[in-house]
């Protein structure tokens, strides 16, 4: 959180007397060293650190780009109201090159006792039954069926991300 803080105040953010921190591995919380004052003006991120549509037109992202173009489409414009997920996803795979790295590094983790989505250590220990081999099935089906949607809303924008 601290490099996200640090990275937000380099870019003209200011915190005033809240602190960032983490109640719980999941939920981050401001927490304030005083009492605010009425009309104090406690925190400010600047606009060019949100992550929204304006940022992927303003950083020319090749999703927005394949978005922007071409005929309309249902699928284009479901993509549309899912552009900061997708944005978010580009920048993601860039890791420590995207301007929001540390911005990302500090969402959670996607923790779930869906077997689906279990490490391969994990998956050790369900080895020899019949489950494996069917989240296998169902994994390769539903990686291959996210990937085609994916492909088709944003115009092959996002073919170059590995669906691991």
């Amino acid at each position: 959180m601290e490099a996200f803080e640090k990275w937000l105040t380099e870019e003209g953010g200011q915190f005033g007397n809240l602190k960032l921190s983490y109640d719980t591995e999941v939920n981050r919380i401001l927490k304030a060293s005083n009492d605010i004052k009425k009309k104090e003006e406690c925190l400010f991120i600047p606009e060019h650190c949100f992550v929204n549509l304006e940022a992927a037109k303003k950083v020319n992202n090749p999703i927005w780009q394949k978005l922007n173009s071409g005929e309309e489409s249902s699928a284009k414009a479901t993509a549309l109201n899912r552009v900061e997920q997708l944005m978010l996803m580009e920048e993601n795979a860039k890791g420590k090159d995207s301007f929001w790295y540390h911005y990302i590094q500090t969402l959670p983790a996607i923790e779930t006792d869906n077997p689906h989505f279990w490490s391969e250590q994990m998956l050790q220990l369900l080895k020899g039954s019949y489950i494996t081999e069917e989240i296998m099935r169902v994994d390769i089906e539903a990686n291959k069926n996210i990937k085609d949607a994916m492909s088709k809303a944003t115009g092959g924008a996002l073919d170059h991300i590995s669906q691991e």
